[in-house]
């Protein structure tokens, strides 16, 4: 007799005598054919696994991870990846060391916001583009501030 594969394995047809396991990013309900990717959000960062765990809070995932790679503000405005060298494992372990809140007044409205990639508003600047402090202009019209997303190398 056949035994249906467990939650995390599959059989690709009926009447394999042995069961695989689904890949890391993917999941399969008992007795499945096929393997299916995590959704959005979620993740599995072993085969077999039975079920796709949630990202913590402020992390987030595409379809199909491994961990939990981004910060929010690639999906949602709101913050912004402090770290642009981080390792995955450690941003999972640490999300809010890696993944930090929108500081005031700055715009983290772009997709894949950064560090370097803060918007300043008109009439502030930051000292340089590793830092999220702004500070308000003496002469406003000296700051002419950037866009969320625009890349920058020197102080705003």
């Amino acid at each position: 007799t056949c035994v249906p594969c467990r939650e995390g394995a599959f059989a690709s047809r009926e009447g394999l005598g042995a069961c695989e396991l689904c890949p890391p990013g993917t999941t399969s309900e008992i007795g499945s054919t096929t393997c299916s990717a995590c959704a959005p959000g979620t993740y599995t960062d072993h085969s077999g696994s039975g079920t796709c765990i949630p990202c913590p809070y402020p992390l987030s995932s595409p379809r199909g991870s491994v961990n939990c790679p981004i910060c929010l503000s690639i999906l949602d405005d709101g913050y912004y990846l402090k770290n642009l060298a981080v390792d995955g494992a450690k941003m999972l372990a640490q999300p809010n060391q890696y993944c930090r809140p929108c500081p005031e007044r700055a715009d983290c409205s772009a997709s894949n916001t950064t560090i370097t990639s803060l918007g300043v508003p008109r009439g502030y600047w930051r000292a340089s583009p590793y830092t999220s402090e702004l500070h308000r202009c003496i002469l406003s019209d000296a700051c002419v501030g950037s866009t969320a997303g625009s890349v920058v190398s020197d102080a705003q």
